[in-house]
């Protein structure tokens, strides 16, 4: 009896190893298969989640026209990997704090104004919102940008991974009383922020007031200030029209912007994937902005012209305006000095660019 018993007992070992040699073969196999033992995802297969920093609202043309559509073309060509979750009206982090909150990893991705790091260590940077500086054209400007960037991109926005550069539309004047000639600016208290551009308004004779973006709806609707320079799609999109019924186009200056990513999300990225980025989805972000921000230019002139009175400030006054405007360009070398910069020679070397490119 105990000579079976132990027969028994020996045939059931036998077969547990078996069948745990056949186990730990059929584990290898799924291992060399599959890329990762246990049936887990392999690197390939790991999705990237970011967060981006939208100041516009869902509906306003930057969204439709330029971040939804990079958002949606990430995705196809990262093949699912890399998934971008859009936050909007500035919820993450508002325009003044972009630079800092996205190199610190508050958010992955924004598109900054540049004048934002306007008299900060960037301040080289911002040469070309300078009031009057802009040619007029949006795709002329952005080439100008693009090459002065791209010539200093060494020197300026180091903490960030800047993913293009573009010209914004045009800063116009919206009032809250008719305008129709230049000495009529005189006294008008006015929004104005750095130091460049509160120079232009004492030379027209306004009173510039420092209002974040944030008071600026109530600033006017109150009468703390009398006037904004601004988009017109701005001012659609920021429903300045609701408090300011005068708006007169007359483009003395603009925005350039910088679209950013978070260094850090950047490299957390496998070296395929910062391929894709770098040859395909940077470019083709550019392109988006240069062509979106063609399309805000003449969309928000119609949008804004169905609210309030849109006319042509005279162009024999503008031209005295621009005669008067003697000091944001020297208020922008002083401030470059002071950061060790030579400030006259990069205005000029901003001058010779843009007359180079538009063949004048």
């Amino acid at each position: 009896m105990k000579r079976k018993f132990s027969l028994v007992v020996a045939i059931l070992l036998a077969l547990a190893l078996v069948l745990a040699a056949c186990g730990g073969s059929g584990g290898d196999a799924g291992s060399a298969a599959g890329g990762s033992s246990g049936g887990g995802k392999g690197q390939n297969d790991k999705v990237y989640e970011f967060d981006f920093n939208n100041l516009r609202s869902q509906n306003n043309a930057q969204s439709t026209d330029i971040i939804l559509p990079w958002v949606q073309l990430v995705e196809e060509k990262t093949n699912g990997r890399v998934k971008i979750n859009v936050h909007y009206n500035g919820a993450l982090g508002k325009q003044d704090n972009i630079y800092h909150d996205l190199s610190n990893g508050l958010y992955d991705f924004a598109i900054m104004n540049t004048q934002a790091v306007e008299e900060t260590e960037n301040h080289l940077i911002t040469v070309g919102d300078l009031p009057l500086i802009a040619s007029g054209d949006i795709e002329l400007d952005t080439k100008v940008f693009t090459e002065y960037y791209n010539r200093h991109k060494d020197e300026v926005l180091k903490d960030v991974v800047v993913m293009a550069v573009a010209t914004t539309p045009y800063y116009h004047l919206l009032s809250t009383v008719p305008l129709q000639k230049a000495e009529d600016l005189k006294g008008l208290t006015i929004r104005a922020g750095v130091e460049s551009e509160a120079a232009l308004y004492k030379d027209w004779g306004m009173v510039p007031v420092d209002i974040p973006p944030e008071e600026r709806y109530d600033a006017l609707h109150k009468g703390i200030i009398k006037a904004i320079g601004t988009a017109k799609y701005v001012a659609v999109d920021s429903r300045y029209y609701e408090v300011a019924k005068y708006m007169y186009t007359m483009p003395f200056k603009t925005f350039h912007q910088a679209a950013l990513m978070n260094k850090a999300s950047f490299e957390s990225l496998p070296e395929d994937l910062q391929k894709i980025f770098t040859e395909e989805l940077f470019p083709a972000l550019a392109d988006l902005m240069t062509k979106g921000n063609v399309k805000l230019e003449d969309q928000g002139h119609e949008q804004l012209a169905q609210l309030i009175d849109v006319t042509d400030f005279p162009a024999e006054e503008f031209e005295k305006l621009k005669a008067m405007a003697k000091s944001s360009e020297d208020a922008w070398i002083k401030n470059a000095e002071k950061r060790g910069l030579n400030g006259a020679q990069l205005v000029q070397e901003y001058k010779d660019i843009q007359k180079q490119l538009s063949g004048k």
